[in-house]
This record gives structure tokens, C-alpha cells and sequence, in this order.
């Protein structure tokens, strides 16, 4: 068994919400080795919604990642969120392999060789995406009335997301990324892929992906 572990900067007590993710990368994956451990930080229920809350988060997330790292067994850890926060300060603690969904997805984005726009809940491209698309990301664009992760747990507004991926691909963007875990939460990348026609990147699916390859390598033991 490969055991890969999840950390969700949304802060939740609800387990089905808390496991989505895992249960995307099961399906996904669909491989009989894979476990999947899911934990949150504590004290953001609102998720990482602007620089304040993902700076306040750091430290949060680099102890659950060394908890998990021992408690756990975990041969890869997975932040899931595409800023990355702290994603360098993980990898410095622990041994093992820390994926960050932002730069993970961006690299996913890339190897398509197209002009890249991304789909947000803020109105800035986070430097995890920016760093590694460079010159291949031609815009972003948030779906008008998501400001927050809590935002898009309700039923309304799949119209905002289209209507924000056209104006993407009229800036000429031929792929799409969606830079926030919380769209992989909604599951929402086919129902754009369908109404775009364009490839539709999801974080904690390219995370994912890196994070199985990379468990593979290590048998999960820190120290």
C-alpha cells in the first residue's frame, strides 16, 4: 500500500467534505495500492482567502505535515491549495515528497504547450502558477460572486463559471486551469471541459498524480 497524505487548508469537522478530495484522487487513480489520509488545519473555515489568512496558516500546516509525516505513514504529503503555502517550509521539515497543487497543476498546464488562463477566486494570479506558466499564462479570471472556498459549495452560479472561462478564451487561452482546490471540491472541470471545449486543469488531480509517482519511491518512514 502507497499512503498518501492530504492537507486541507479549509478547516471542516464534516468528513464527507473533508475526504472529497481523497475520494477524487481514488476514483481517479483507481489503483488497489493506493490509501489516501486526509486532515485539516485548524481555525480557517473559510479556507485561504487572502495573503493574511495563507500566512497565518503556515506554521498550521507545516505541523499537521510533520504529524502526519509520522503518525501517518504517509510516503508523499499533498497541500491542497494552489497557493502553496507553506510548501517550502513542509519540504524543509520533512523527508519525504511535498507537492504543492499550485505548481503541480501549473506543470500539468504546461506540458500541453498552449496559452494557458486560469480560473480563481481572487483577483491575482497566485505565484505558484505565474512562477512556472511565465509567459504561457494570458489571463485570470474569477466567476463574478466567489470570493471565498465556502462560496462555491452551493448549487448556483455553474453559468459564472463558463461565462468567466469564455472571457479567458477570448484573451486567447486554449487551456484552462482552475486555480483553487475548492473548484476540484465542486467538481466542476467536466462540466467546463463540455462547455468550453478546451483541456480543464484540476489541482488536486495533477497534485494527485505527482504525489502516487513520487509515494512510490519512498516506503513513507521519517525521521
Amino acid at each position: 500500500m502507497k499512503r498518501i497524505g492530504i492537507i486541507r487548508v479549509l478547516s471542516t469537522a464534516d468528513e464527507e467534505l473533508l475526504n472529497s478530495h481523497g475520494r477524487l484522487l481514488h476514483e481517479f487513480i483507481g489503483h488497489p495500492d493506493l490509501v489516501v489520509v486526509s486532515r485539516c488545519i485548524e481555525g480557517h473555515p473559510q479556507g485561504l482567502w487572502n495573503r493574511e489568512e495563507g500566512q497565518r496558516a503556515i506554521p498550521k500546516i507545516v505541523n499537521l505535515g510533520q504529524e502526519m509525516a509520522r503518525r501517518d505513514g504517509v510516503a508523499a504529503l499533498l497541500v491542497s491549495c494552489v497557493a502553496d503555502p507553506g510548501v517550502p517550509e513542509l519540504r524543509e521539515a520533512v523527508s519525504i515528497p511535498v507537492i504543492g497543487a499550485g505548481s503541480a497543476s501549473a506543470a500539468m498546464a504546461l506540458t500541453l504547450g498552449r496559452p494557458v488562463g486560469a480560473l480563481g477566486i481572487i483577483d491575482r494570479a497566485l505565484p505558484p502558477v505565474a512562477e512556472v506558466l511565465g509567459p504561457r499564462l494570458v489571463g485570470w479570471e474569477t466567476p463574478t460572486g466567489v470570493r471565498t472556498t465556502v462560496d462555491l459549495m452551493s448549487e448556483e452560479g455553474k453559468e459564472r463559471f463558463a461565462q468567466a472561462g469564455e472571457r479567458l478564451k477570448e484573451r486567447g487561452a486554449r487551456v484552462i486551469l482552475l486555480a483553487c482546490t475548492g473548484f476540484s471540491t465542486i467538481r466542476i472541470a467536466t462540466f467546463l471541459e463540455e462547455q468550453l471545449r478546451v483541456p480543464v486543469i484540476d489541482p488536486v488531480i495533477s497534485a494527485g498524480l505527482i504525489a502516487w509517482y513520487v509515494a512510490k519511491e519512498h516506503d513513507g518512514a521519517d525521521t
